[in-house]
């Protein structure tokens, strides 16, 4: 994962008030405590040794990460394609450009808003999956909407591994579940969203006695009739990668999103059974810091050893990342 800081950030965080819970909360949960990410910053070494000097937060900044790259702008930033899951720490004077819509932009004017969204202070990170209306609506996961109050911020790709996730056609499987969550999505990209899915060929659309092409063209077609500007590629597991991950689970830019009974939550009348609950971890936090790495490290093992379909002329490719 990556973090890019503008140094004129640092300036203006110190002068905010370090009293306010949630200033505090972010500067020990992200800025102290975060670890394992490739740092990216317009300044050079050289100010960067001399500032390391004077502000602990630029220490603690320099202790998470496993590499610095300096003297880069946030085009650099952007444009790599290292990883999808991707932050900034930015001048106030830039929340409202572009970038901002493309990845999470954090400064000091927007900080206690924003931080709300991922501190270890909100309650409900982990929810069961239920209609119940005995439980508040931000106790539970009701509908796809839900999305928004436990993970809404800026999205370029998202990753879905589930292995029945694209087992029907109408009901419960594509129409009731990954349609209305890929809109959800959707919402939170001003710009194309790249879309994998990760799923078993044996399992996409079963009840219909097509072609593994034409049944995954079928999907996309449905896909993008409905939710546009979005690419859409479509994996196949195979006899070796399928058992190296059991769960089902989501990658956003900044969340890894896990329900262990899978993502075909909902039917054509609510929920089929309530039987197991769905997390949103902040992946920049160090209590999830340790899982997010051997998360993506099974989950980058898996997409390279799957294989993608090509809709266009019916072939089997090898994916690369």
């Amino acid at each position: 994962m990556q973090l890019y800081l503008e140094k004129e950030f640092i300036d203006e965080f110190i002068h905010l008030d370090l009293k306010n819970e949630l200033v505090v909360d972010f500067y020990d949960e992200l800025i102290n405590q975060s670890a394992g990410y490739h740092l990216y910053t317009n300044f050079t070494k050289q100010e960067w040794n001399k500032e390391r000097e004077h502000h602990p937060i630029v220490r603690s900044i320099e202790n998470g990460t496993v590499e610095v790259s300096f003297n880069k702008s946030k085009e650099d930033f952007f444009n790599n394609e290292e990883t999808i899951h991707k932050l900034l720490l930015v001048r106030n004077n830039h929340e409202k450009k572009q970038e901002g819509n493309q990845f999470e932009c954090i400064s000091s004017n927007n900080l206690m808003e924003k931080w709300k969204r991922y501190s270890h202070r909100r309650r409900f990170l982990e929810v069961p999956t239920t209609i119940n209306n005995s439980f508040p609506n931000n106790e539970r996961f009701s509908k796809w909407k839900d999305l928004k109050r436990f993970c809404q911020h800026p999205l370029n790709e998202i990753i879905i591994y589930d292995k029945y996730i694209l087992k029907d056609n109408y009901f419960q499987s594509i129409k009731n579940n990954l349609l209305p969550m890929l809109e959800q999505f959707k919402k939170m990209s001003s710009q194309s969203l790249k879309i994998k899915i990760i799923t078993l060929p044996d399992q996409i659309i079963q009840k219909q006695n097509l072609d593994l092409r034409k049944k995954c063209k079928k999907i996309k077609d449905r896909i993008t009739e409905r939710i546009k500007e979005c690419e859409i590629e479509i994996l196949i597991l195979n006899d070796q990668n399928q058992h190296k991950q059991h769960d089902r689970w989501i990658y956003t830019n900044l969340f890894f999103i896990y329900r262990g009974a899978g993502f075909n939550i909902f039917g054509p009348k609510g929920i089929g059974e309530e039987t197991s609950e769905i997390s949103f971890k902040f992946i920049f936090l160090r209590k999830f810091n340790s899982l997010f790495r051997v998360r993506r490290k099974i989950i980058d093992e898996i997409i390279n050893s799957s294989e993608i379909i090509d809709t266009k002329d019916g072939n089997l490719e090898t994916y690369t990342s």
